[in-house]
């Protein structure tokens, strides 16, 4: 069965994943259902650069027999535009990845927030959590 949260919480779709069984020795489920280890990520670049700095992940983990449905995107009312973010792999350990797509942006500090959700079978949202970005924009030499 697919896995994709849709609701009012998040703007982007829910990136689609399929429910397998976990090959080998799993981790043991979260006893919250979703866990997002680390809170923030902070990228930086000069602005102009031909290549924008890497991706970064953050390990989440979902209990895929609470949560049937899982997705990225940006936290409801927010506006940014310079990154995206998706979710890899298969429950319950995934990877969230994130990257900054524009390095054209005025030398500055800007912020954003992203969100973590699952849903039910029913595309239900069952739990949210949320991820900080950063990102530091410098003056070209």
């Amino acid at each position: 069965m697919p896995m994709a949260v849709r609701g009012p919480r998040l703007l982007a779709a829910g990136l689609l994943l399929a429910l397998a069984a976990a090959c080998g020795r799993a981790p043991p489920p979260p006893a919250s259902g979703l866990e997002v280890e680390g809170g923030s990520l902070s990228f930086s670049a000069v602005q102009g650069q031909p290549a924008p700095p890497p991706p970064q992940t953050l390990v989440v983990r979902v209990d895929k027999d609470k949560a049937k449905r899982i997705g990225t995107g940006p936290a409801v009312g927010e506006t940014a535009d310079w990154f995206t973010a998706r979710i890899d792999g298969e429950p319950p350990e995934l990877k969230l990845v994130v990257s900054i797509t524009r390095t054209t942006l005025p030398p500055g500090d800007y912020r954003a927030q992203l969100e973590v959700a699952t849903g039910d079978a029913q595309e239900n949202l069952l739990q949210t959590r949320p991820i900080e970005l950063n990102y530091r924009v410098l003056f070209r030499p």
